[in-house]
C-alpha cells in the first residue's frame, strides 16, 4: 500500500502548489485505487507540469515516475469513461442449469432447444471410497415454459474421462466440436480440439480434428464454430511469430475442400496481446466475435471484449463490453443467443447466484449486439405429406442478388438456415420436376426476428394443375403489384427460363367483397399485371396466358377474414411442359 495519507499531501499541495511534484504523484495513485479516475488524471497532469531550475532538486527516480505517469494518464481517461458510462445490465441466474455446484463454459444450441456446459461437483462412483470432485459434461433441455431442466451428464462417449469441456455446435446441431485432454507420452495432459457427429445412434466417438488445428505439444481448446461448420476459432498456447508459449491466444482455421482443416493462423495483434485471450464465441452472424482478455485495458482480471469482421475480413479494434458487465474479477464464458438480444455469462461473484460458478442471462444492449440474422428451420413435404429429401433451398438477397444454398437432410427432409438479414430475401426450393415453390422473407416481418419454423409443401409439376403464387400482393381494389411481388415474379421468371418448354396460364381470384362484376374485372386486371411483369422479365408471350375468375372459385369460406384472405390469390396453371 501507499505509506502516505491523502490529506497531508493535499494540504501541502493546497498550501504551496508548486513546492514539489510528488504529492500529485501519490494523490494520483490513491485516487486510482479509489476508482476516482478523473481526479487521478488531474493529479498526474499536474505532476508533469512542475519543473525545477536546479537539476539536483529532481528525485533519483523522477524519470521512472514520469514515464509511469505518461502511461497512466490515458488509462485514467479510459477507466473514467468506462465507470462514468455504465451500460445496461440486469442479470438473472439461469435456473435449472445453475445449482449449488459450479457450472461454466456453457453454450445454448443455435435453435435454443438445449444447453451444454461443464458442471463441477462431488460424485461418488462405484468402487470409490469417498466422493471426489469431477468436471462433468452436462446437457440441459429447455422446458415448455422456456426454462431449463437441471441437466444430466452426457452419455458415452463423453464423460468417460474427466477431461472433456467447452463445446460448440454447427447450426443443425449435428456436429459438435469440443476440448478433450489426454495424457501424452511424457505423462502430461495435452488438450486438443475434437469433433463428434450426431446420428440416430447418438453421438459418434470423438475424432481429433487434425494437425491443422492441433499441435503435438501445444494446448488447443475452447472451440467456437461458424454456423456452416467451415470456420473454427479456438484458444491455443503455442510459440509462433505472434504467440507466446506462456500465454493463450486466439487462432482460426478454415475447412478445406478435401474435408481437412487448414493450418491455423493467429488472429493477430489487433486481438491478441502479450497477455491471455480466451473463451471466444462467434455469433451465428459469422462476423461478431466475443472473447475474454487480461491483456487489453480492462476493469478486472479478465474482461469481455467484442470485435467485428468487415467485408475484407479485417477485425475492428476490440471494444470493452463495459461496466458493470465486466467486474474486477474474471469475466468469462460469454455468449449470445441467435436473436442477438439475450446474452449469457458465467460468474462466481454475483450475489444472486445459487452457489459457486453459475450461468446468468441478461438483455444485451444494442451497441454490443451482433448483426441481425434470419434463422429458419422446417421440413419439405409433398402433397401427400411425405418427406422430400432430394432437394436444395436457395436464399437470394434482394439487394445484392447474392445466393446462399442450403442442403436438405437426405433422410428426414429437414433443413436449417441462418444468414445475415439486413435485406429482404426470397426462399426458393430447387427440385427436379417440382412446381415453383417460393416464399418472400421481409425484414419488416417481426415474426422472423426469432427462430421461425417454416414447413414447405413442394408439389410435382402436373399438366392442368393449379399452383398458388405465394406473397403476391395488391392494394385493396387495385391491380398494381408492390415491389415484393415484383421481386417474386422475377424469381418465377427464372423458374420458367429453367423450364423453357413449359407454358402457363395466370389465374386471378378474389373474395366476395364487392360486386361480382367488379371482382371479375379486378381479377382479370391482376392476372394481366402478373403476365405483363413476366413478359418484361423476358418470358415469351407465346408461353403465357391469363384469365380472371373473380369470386367464382373460392379456395375457402368467405365467412371469415382468414378465409377471404385465402381466396384473394394468384395461381399459375401448367398448360404444357
Amino acid at each position: 500500500g501507499i505509506g502516505f495519507g491523502y490529506k497531508p499531501m493535499k494540504a501541502v499541495a493546497d498550501l504551496c502548489p508548486e513546492y514539489h511534484m510528488y504529492p500529485y504523484y501519490y494523490m494520483g495513485l490513491i485516487s486510482m485505487q479509489n476508482k476516482e479516475f478523473k481526479e487521478a488524471e488531474e493529479h498526474f497532469k499536474k505532476f508533469l507540469t512542475i519543473e525545477f531550475d536546479d537539476p539536483r532538486w529532481y528525485p533519483k527516480d523522477y524519470e521512472e515516475k514520469y514515464l509511469q505517469v505518461e502511461n497512466w494518464i490515458p488509462q485514467c481517461s479510459y477507466y473514467d469513461s468506462l465507470y462514468s458510462n455504465p451500460v445496461p445490465f440486469a442479470p438473472e441466474v439461469v435456473k435449472g442449469i445453475s445449482t449449488r455446484s459450479n457450472e461454466y463454459l456453457g453454450i445454448i444450441s443455435p435453435d435454443n432447444e438445449f444447453a451444454l456446459y461443464i458442471r463441477r461437483h462431488f460424485v461418488k462412483r462405484k468402487n470409490d471410497l469417498t466422493a471426489k470432485e469431477i468436471e462433468e459434461f452436462t446437457r440441459s433441455k429447455r422446458t415448455a415454459d422456456g426454462h431449463f431442466d437441471e441437466g444430466t451428464a452426457m452419455p458415452s462417449p463423453f464423460n468417460v474421462t474427466e477431461n472433456v469441456g467447452s463445446a460448440t455446435l454447427t447450426i443443425d446441431n449435428k456436429r459438435m466440436f469440443l476440448t478433450i485432454c489426454n495424457d501424452n507420452a511424457d505423462g502430461y495432459k495435452n488438450c486438443d480440439v475434437f469433433y463428434s457427429d450426431w446420428s440416430y445412434h447418438g453421438w459418434s466417438e470423438p475424432i481429433n480434428v487434425g494437425e491443422g488445428v492441433n499441435g503435438k505439444n501445444s494446448f488447443e481448446g475452447q472451440p467456437t464454430v461458424t454456423p456452416d461448420g467451415k470456420t473454427l476459432y479456438f484458444v491455443s498456447i503455442r510459440e509462433d511469430e505472434i504467440g507466446d508459449i506462456d500465454n493463450m491466444d486466439l487462432y482460426v482455421s478454415h475447412l478445406r475442400e478435401d474435408g481437412e482443416w487448414g493450418a491455423a493462423t493467429n488472429l493477430g495483434t489487433t486481438i491478441n496481446t502479450k497477455g491471455n485471450e480466451k473463451s471466444p464465441f462467434i455469433h451465428e452472424d459469422s462476423h461478431t466475435l466475443y472473447f475474454s482478455s487480461d491483456g487489453h485495458n480492462g476493469i478486472g482480471n479478465f474482461d469481455i471484449y467484442y470485435v467485428r469482421q468487415d467485408s475484407a475480413h479485417n477485425w475492428t479494434k476490440p471494444k470493452n463490453i463495459g461496466f458493470p458487465i465486466n467486474t474486477e474479477g474474471a469475466d468469462v464464458g460469454f455468449f449470445v443467443e441467435v436473436d442477438g438480444k439475450t446474452a449469457f455469462i458465467s460468474s462466481n461473484e454475483r450475489e444472486d447466484g445459487v452457489g459457486g460458478w453459475d450461468l446468468f442471462s441478461f438483455p444485451l444492449y444494442k451497441e454490443a449486439r451482433p448483426e441481425k440474422v434470419l434463422f429458419l428451420k422446417g421440413k419439405l413435404k409433398d402433397q401427400n405429406n411425405k418427406r422430400i429429401t432430394d432437394a436444395k433451398i436457395e436464399f437470394k438477397n434482394m439487394d445484392t442478388k447474392e445466393v446462399t444454398e442450403v442442403d436438405v437432410d437426405s433422410l428426414t427432409g429437414a433443413y436449417v438456415a441462418v444468414m445475415n438479414f439486413s435485406s429482404d430475401m426470397v426462399m426458393t426450393v430447387k427440385k427436379k420436376d417440382a412446381a415453383f415453390t417460393s416464399r418472400y422473407l421481409s425484414t419488416k416481418d417481426s415474426t422472423l426476428n426469432d427462430i421461425k419454423k417454416v414447413d414447405v409443401e413442394v408439389k410435382q409439376v402436373e399438366v392442368g394443375e393449379a399452383y398458388k403464387l405465394h406473397d403476391i400482393r395488391y392494394g385493396t381494389d387495385r391491380f398494381h403489384l408492390n415491389q415484393e411481388s415484383i421481386n417474386m415474379m422475377g424469381e418465377f421468371a427464372i423458374y420458367l427460363k429453367a423450364n423453357p418448354k413449359m407454358k402457363v396460364a395466370i389465374h386471378g381470384h378474389t373474395d366476395n367483397v364487392g360486386s361480382p362484376a367488379d371482382n371479375m374485372k379486378l381479377s382479370e386486371e391482376r392476372a394481366k399485371a402478373v403476365r405483363d411483369i413476366l413478359v418484361k422479365e423476358g418470358i415469351s408471350t407465346s408461353r403465357l396466358s391469363h384469365k380472371g375468375f373473380g369470386e367464382t372459385k373460392p379456395a375457402n369460406s368467405n365467412s371469415s377474414e382468414e378465409g377471404r384472405s385465402a381466396n384473394r390469390r394468384t395461381e399459375f396453371v401448367i398448360v404444357s411442359k
